[in-house]
């Protein structure tokens, strides 16, 4: 069972002090008063909370006055609820000063990452994710470890952990993201299939390169000659897939055979069996003695052959 307050009023409103009642209204000395056994009085400065009954068993409010309204007793509950929230905020201002920083947390996974990338040339951003704010950690009495866990991913998203031998033995896993911004090579223009790349097609676009799954070009001299395999779209990473060497020597061309032993040298006709691309080893005929050797492409009109 509640405590009961009881409320002494001084005052039962001015509509009752003038000497008539409303119309429709029960004198209010002769219904009985019903005692506030479950809840406890309030008065919120225009009604209090002890009701009446009435002849139309309907609850009724009472009017009250706030000044001759004295509480004579306190209520358990609200003393016991208010020491309670006195203790906990005393008792977590004890112990924050005990618990891990979760920043120092953050920022050793963060440079524990960095240390375990060859940045080179690019630019390097590393960002560790937060930590659940409900994480209670003990504080560690020596300096915190960072270790690399089996299987801490690779590319942009890795894992770092965090250990804490003394005095209390704890670990926790850091996800952390990883971005290398290197210059790569992207198209200029949209590019037709079969097209020749030149330096003309070309333009440099800082990159995240662990976002560059299928590979990129950053020397300029690796792409120009090469010929597109599908058409391309302006602003497009160039990647391997995407290009393929210029064919310099198609099948049945008439070629130079060139063969070279020390100061020795023979030049004969020949005609090539297969298209060819500079540095590739293809099979040519030879008219003179109409024998079929094999030679490296040298450029559009010659062929190195052996003795």
């Amino acid at each position: 069972m509640f405590p009961v307050t009881k409320i002494e009023c001084s005052d039962t409103g001015p509509e009752y002090n003038r000497g008539h009642r409303p119309r429709g209204r029960p004198d209010p000395a002769r219904v009985p008063v019903r005692p506030a056994t479950r809840r406890p009085a309030r008065c919120n400065g225009r009604f209090s909370l002890f009701l009446r009954r009435g002849p139309t068993n309907r609850m009724r409010h009472v009017p009250c006055n706030v000044r001759g309204m004295k509480r004579t007793k306190a209520s358990f509950r609200q003393i016991s609820v208010a020491s309670g929230l006195i203790l906990l905020l005393i008792g977590g201002m004890a112990t924050a000063a005990q618990r891990q920083d979760p920043e120092s947390i953050r920022r050793l996974a963060a440079d524990f990452a960095a240390s375990d990338i060859q940045a080179g040339e690019g630019r390097l951003e590393i960002e560790a994710a937060r930590l659940d704010p409900r994480l209670r950690l003990p504080a560690c009495g020596v300096p915190l470890e960072a270790f690399a866990p089996p299987s801490r991913g690779s590319g942009n998203r890795r894992l770092i952990g965090v250990r804490c031998a003394a005095p209390s033995s704890w670990s926790i896993y850091v996800p952390v993201r990883v971005a290398l911004y290197r210059e790569v090579l992207v198209t200029r223009s949209a590019l037709p299939r079969g097209h020749v790349i030149t330096a003309r097609d070309l333009e440099r676009v800082s990159k995240d390169i662990y976002r560059l799954h299928q590979g990129f070009f950053t020397d300029p001299g690796r792409v120009v000659g090469m010929v597109t395999r599908a058409p391309l779209l302006a602003g497009r990473v160039l990647t391997d897939s995407q290009l393929e060497p210029r064919v310099v020597i198609e099948r049945g061309a008439r070629v130079l055979l060139v063969a070279k032993d020390g100061s020795i040298e023979v030049r004969m006709a020949g005609v090539a069996l297969a298209d060819g691309v500079a540095g590739e080893r293809i099979r040519v005929r030879n008219l003179r003695s109409r024998r079929v050797v094999q030679g490296k492409v040298i450029d559009a009109r010659t062929v190195r052959v052996g003795l």
